[in-house]
């Protein structure tokens, strides 16, 4: 077995307010983040990097006065290459530009490893995934390059981003993990009820919807799209208390809002990626094929591909405070792409001929 020991020691912020630490690991089996001072970990060995990663945070509040959290720094330990136990790491936001230092972290961190493998940053391929991202987008790509709507925009859209971590990403590169199941019945019975609420609403049976979702060969029925979407979009919607991109209180295009256990705050970001998760999970616990309401949402998901955009807004529509009408903030929304098409056109799966029912699919905007 590995044994990982992670403990935050002491924190001291440049600024005299209160912080509080979140741990997780590289390690899959580790599974989600740790909302605490102290972590350990028993995983079976394995050759593979093990990276500790301690995020540190304070309290903010967003528009409407209510909590919200901001990240200060993260500091990345890779165990493999531990020199001693116990140290004091410099707390940077790197998302800044010069990066600025936040303050100071005591962490401990203590690691058996059978066999302790090295982490590298693929910076080549990072690179060359970034460069790719301009290629569809003018004045940088080809000549059929996509022209921005407004001059304001023309330049707004950049090859990398940096997280406050202080990783530099290809500009739409977030890391979607699959959500840890503990319970699979409750899982599926939560599904079930809001499938059971959304029909409800619209005065449909379940046995009259995976009917009606089975009979879609041509044409698809609008209604029964709506319905899907509303579904998936139904967690999301209820749990997180949207909130404009904040730092420090003052507006910004920062995406760092974080949700911790009892502050179920989020950016267009943060919703964003709960939308597209909730999309890749409903198929991962249903059949598509099966007789059951969630079996033909799961059906009528598999005809998509759930994708999250990358645009902008007018920034008086981004925030309550007062500013200027002309300028623009970044947006992120998810969105539902029909997979024939879009496995067409980026050469996923080449399609000669397509049925019918995928010509009839329309793009879905699921605004969170």
């Amino acid at each position: 077995m590995d044994v990982i020991n992670v403990s935050v020691e002491s924190i001291k912020p440049r600024d005299n307010i209160k912080t509080f630490p979140s741990i997780w690991c590289s390690r899959r089996e580790t599974g989600n983040a740790v909302e605490s001072f102290t972590a350990r970990w028993e995983i079976p060995t394995a050759a593979q990097p093990t990276v500790v990663v301690v995020g540190i945070y304070c309290d903010g509040v967003d528009d409407d006065g209510g909590r919200v959290t901001h990240t200060l720094g993260t500091v990345k330990i890779d165990a493999a290459k531990l020199k001693q136990t116990t140290q004091w790491y410099t707390i940077y936001d790197s998302s800044q530009k010069p990066p600025m230092r936040m303050g100071r972290a005591r962490i401990m961190v203590e690691a058996d490893l059978q066999t302790p493998t090295t982490f590298s940053i693929p910076l080549k391929a990072i690179r060359a995934a970034a460069e790719k991202n301009l290629q569809h987008i003018a004045p940088y790509g080809h000549s059929a390059a996509l022209q921005a709507c407004a001059p304001h925009l023309e330049r707004i859209h950049a090859p990398y981003f940096r997280s406050s971590s202080g990783t530099m990403l290809p500009s739409g590169a977030f890391l979607l993990s699959d959500v840890v199941v503990d319970d699979e019945n409750a899982l599926v019975q939560s599904m079930a009820s809001r499938v059971a609420t959304v029909l409800r609403r619209h005065g449909m049976t379940e046995d009259a919807f995976v009917t009606a979702v089975k009979q879609q060969k041509k044409t698809m029925d609008r209604r029964l799209l709506q319905i899907m979407a509303e579904t998936v979009t139904y967690a999301t919607l209820h749990k997180v208390r949207y909130t404009a991109d904040t730092q420090r209180n003052k507006p910004t295009d920062r995406w760092e809002t974080v949700r911790l256990p009892n502050s179920f705050a989020g950016d267009c970001e943060d919703c964003a990626k709960d939308l597209v998760i909730e999309c890749m999970e409903w198929p991962k616990h249903c059949d598509v094929d099966g007789n059951r309401a969630i079996d033909a949402i799961a059906r009528l998901l598999s005809f998509y591909v759930p994708v999250m955009v990358q645009g902008a807004v007018g920034n008086y529509k981004h925030t309550k405070q007062n500013l200027s009408h002309t300028g623009y903030m970044n947006h992120e929304w998810a969105a539902l792409h029909p997979r024939a098409w879009f496995e067409h056109v980026t050469g996923i799966a080449k399609s000669q001929k397509v049925a019918s029912i995928h010509k009839d699919l329309p793009t879905i905007v699921m605004e969170g």
